[in-house]
């Protein structure tokens, strides 16, 4: 939506997550891609699909058929061609989502500030961190937006 509007957007924050649903980009299908070409040697080993991911995998797959723009399915691919400001924050403790964390540094992005956010809800629950962002961060960042 922000770059759809980036001519009255000014800023965004973003919560760590699914950055990419194009099937040659995105980290998730590339894993599981690797995973299913496995070398022989490797076949008895077991690698786990969590619904988040098997649900990612078919979306994409289902962009991909439907031919959207990559605009849609990519959109920090364009970022840089606007003027808008983007706060990325992630879980430093975050597993699930770090993929695709790097996928966003990767592309080296002037408009794009990453911040670490310290917080998990326990050792088995560690990339839901919109509860410390509600409290702590967004307040704070919406306050800065209007000085």
């Amino acid at each position: 939506y922000a770059l759809e509007l980036s001519d009255i957007v000014t800023h965004v924050l973003l919560m760590s997550g699914q950055t990419t649903f194009v099937w040659d980009q995105s980290p998730w299908v590339k894993k599981y891609l690797k995973w299913a070409n496995r070398p022989n040697h490797l076949k008895h080993q077991f690698l786990d699909m969590p619904d988040v991911q098997f649900m990612h995998i078919i979306k994409t797959n289902n962009f991909r058929k439907m031919n959207l723009s990559e605009k849609i399915l990519n959109p920090f691919k364009f970022v840089d061609e606007t003027n808008l400001k983007i706060d990325y924050y992630y879980g430093i403790y975050d597993t699930d989502y770090n993929m695709f964390k790097k996928h966003v540094e990767n592309m080296n992005l002037k408009n794009v500030t990453m911040h670490g956010v310290d917080y998990k809800i326990s050792e088995t629950q560690r990339h839901n961190i919109k509860p410390y962002i509600d409290r702590h961060i967004f307040p704070k960042y919406i306050k800065n937006l209007t000085n």
